[in-house]
């Protein structure tokens, strides 16, 4: 394994199990026996790790929500409730991935929604954002068509609506693991469709 990808493996490992701001490059530099120049070969600042952190292991999820709805080709109720389902995946997706048990749940929250805010380049959190309001416009503007949405709703501020409830649940179940994430989002896609949906839930 090259120098880079340990240190970008060993670093989000480190970040979920204590937290981003709990850990530091010299944290880093014990987890996997390298010294201060190593680490300034591939990575200016603690800040552009974690811009490369959420750029490989997160990005591809990213990708995956946005297309989960390409992959349906069902009613829109189920391409809002696939894109629900995958959204609240991403601890299973993150211990496939990185073999990671142990969870500081905020810093998971931190790193895929909040992570790039505080940053220099915001490009790959706010393209992730762009597309998946532009996706689930897309779908609720399809549901409209086909009857499948009532008709008099705005799909673009429904569709704003979704990602901010999106988002937030993830904070939610961030800061009380005693939340059963799957309940949380199956709870508030069914309060979502009984408000736009014309069939009933």
């Amino acid at each position: 394994m090259e120098i880079k990808e340990k240190i970008l493996k060993s670093s989000i490992k480190l970040f979920m199990e204590n937290g981003f701001f709990e850990v530091s490059i010299r944290d880093i530099f014990k987890q996997i026996n390298i010294n201060k120049s190593a680490f300034y070969k591939y990575f200016k600042s603690k800040d552009e790790l974690i811009y490369k952190v959420i750029e490989e292991f997160c990005s591809p999820y990213f990708d995956e929500i946005i297309g989960a709805t390409n992959l349906c080709n069902e009613s829109t109720k189920k391409k809002l409730k696939t894109i629900f389902i995958k959204y609240c995946g991403i601890i299973p997706y993150l211990k496939k991935i990185l073999n990671i048990n142990k969870f500081n749940y905020i810093a998971v929250t931190f790193i895929t929604i909040e992570g790039l805010k505080s940053y220099e380049n915001k490009n790959l959190v706010n393209d992730f954002n762009h597309r998946l309001l532009e996706g689930i416009d897309n779908v609720v503007e399809e549901g409209k068509e086909l009857g499948e949405v009532l008709p008099e709703i705005d799909s673009l501020s429904t569709s704003k609506s979704i990602v901010s409830m999106l988002q937030s649940s993830m904070v939610l179940w961030a800061m009380n693991q005693n939340i059963d994430i799957n309940l949380l989002f199956k709870t508030n896609f069914k309060y979502l469709w009984k408000s736009i949906g014309v069939s009933p839930i």
